[in-house]
């Protein structure tokens, strides 16, 4: 599965972007090997690149990654990936803010803490 992954990734680094054809690949190892949280992830990412092209990819990445966390409720980047969408695309930093401070409890690294701070300046307080 890695060396499948890693051609979906450098294909998308290379072209700033992603394909239907990614996120078909994708589907198709997903299918094969079945959902695991980076897969969801990964997923819910490339549904992120095509959204100007497909209708309701913004809705299937949300979902993705909601599938992400409740597959793996410790998975500290499916909490941290959630809560960017929820911050940056659907914009409900209350929402947002549950989900970084999750990640953070799991061991999530500064992205996650600069999320949170993020979000609570939007919400016009300061760090608990």
């Amino acid at each position: 599965m890695d060396s499948r992954l890693n051609k979906i990734r450098r294909r998308v680094a290379r072209e700033g972007t992603a394909a239907p054809q990614d996120i078909e690949e994708l589907d198709g190892i997903l299918e094969a090997d079945g959902p695991s949280a980076e897969l969801l992830i990964l997923r819910g990412q490339l549904m992120q690149l095509v959204a100007d092209e497909e209708p309701d990819a913004l809705e299937e990445a949300l979902a993705c990654f909601k599938d992400a966390v409740e597959l793996d409720p410790a998975s500290a980047e499916a909490h941290e990936e959630l809560a960017h969408f929820l911050d940056d695309v659907a914009d409900e930093p209350e929402q947002a803010e549950i989900f970084f401070r999750r990640a953070i409890e799991l061991g999530a690294g500064d992205s996650a803490r600069d999320g949170l701070r993020d979000v609570l300046s939007q919400l016009g307080r300061t760090e608990e």
